[in-house]
């Protein structure tokens, strides 16, 4: 199945059938692999078999001699998703080995994989292009999942190839754009998950509901989730109160509302999907403490500017009577003291550990 049918002299129906299921073999160890933490079974080096060619089905006989010309990408055949899955989910699992073998990864290696992301990229037809400007209610609600489905697999590996750059940035100014590439992916992929989930109650039958909820919680919006975690971690503790110009950029300060926003989302998300889900309740358990220590941390800072505000005003001989405002309560459960964050996260691989 895996190597190249025309090398054994078969006909042509056959050897594009076999194409078709081994794209379809290759996609699914690479993502499985992926949701489960695991190395994929398949090595890239280990096939020869060629991507199937985008062709009607009705293209297709037993008692044909040579295949047609495949047909441009832009043509809606029943195959042409399949196709660019199966080209985003190769570069995933190439980018996954390289990340794995790596520990150190140089930026020209780094830059060669992003070059041939993108260049998968750039072979989506503008109709299955998630950044399209055509009006969604124009598209059907199978093209708009096909959308969300390619460009997951993107955002994902973009996430995935610059993760590193998360805790290096800190270090090395030459990793702000690596940072930032990461952080608008896994951005982007949580934003698809609250989109998934709108369109779970309104266009899916009660009865096909609890199925697609699984979606909400796979490995790629859980990768997305502790990117975006991290993120803010690193921010407050490199400037928990008030950053100076060139933290701005280095940390996102701007952003925090959005990011903290962005995950208290997908904590409701996990949280709706616990009891259907053992992933879902374990990942809700580490958002929440996440987003608790977040929003502690704010209401600090909060509370650290008004003090300064008052202060200032006083020196300046004002009387002020505005009162400092408080802290809001945090639950119990999750204060476990008055400091932002209980010291240094674990060291851990987020992309390979799961939730579980």
């Amino acid at each position: 199945m895996h190597r190249d049918s025309r090398a054994y002299g078969m006909k042509p129906f056959q050897g594009e059938m076999r194409r078709r299921v081994w794209a379809a073999i290759r996609s699914m160890d690479i993502i499985s692999s992926f949701q489960l933490s695991l190395p994929a079974t398949i090595h890239h080096s280990d096939s020869r078999c060629a991507i199937p060619r985008n062709l009607f089905d009705d293209e297709l006989h037993k008692d044909m001699k040579e295949l047609p010309p495949p047909r441009p990408l832009s043509e809606a055949t029943e195959i042409c998703c399949s196709i660019i899955k199966t080209r985003l989910a190769l570069e995933l699992g190439k980018i996954l080995a390289f990340v794995e073998s790596e520990d150190d990864p140089s930026n020209e290696d780094i830059s060669k994989y992003e070059q041939s992301l993108e260049e998968v990229r750039r072979t989506i037809p503008q109709r299955l292009n998630a950044s399209s400007t055509q009006e969604l209610t124009t598209a059907s609600a199978v093209v708009h999942r096909q959308r969300i489905d390619l460009d997951r697999l993107y955002q994902a590996s973009k996430c995935v190839l610059h993760r590193k750059s998360l805790s290096q940035a800190r270090h090395d100014p030459l990793e702000l754009q690596q940072r930032g590439l990461c952080i608008d992916a896994a951005m982007t992929l949580l934003a698809h998950q609250a989109t998934l989930y709108l369109d779970l109650n309104s266009s899916y039958p009660r009865n096909m509901r609890k199925r697609h909820v699984y979606t909400l919680t796979t490995h790629d919006f859980f990768t997305a989730s502790m990117a975006v975690a991290l993120n803010l971690h690193y921010g407050f503790e490199s400037e928990p109160y008030m950053p100076s110009p060139s933290d701005v950029s280095l940390w996102g300060y701007d952003r925090r509302n959005e990011m903290i926003t962005a995950l208290e989302t997908a904590t409701e998300f996990c949280r709706i999907s616990r009891e259907e889900s053992v992933e879902a309740a374990n990942a809700y358990g580490m958002l929440m403490f996440v987003v608790a220590k977040a929003r502690k941390a704010q209401w600090m800072i909060a509370e650290q500017q008004v003090r300064g505000n008052s202060s200032a005003a006083a020196a300046a001989g004002r009387n002020s009577n505005e009162d400092v405002a408080a802290a809001p309560p945090v639950s119990s459960e999750l204060d476990s003291g008055t400091e932002i964050f209980d010291g240094p996260l674990p060291d851990f691989d987020w992309v390979h550990v799961h939730p579980t």
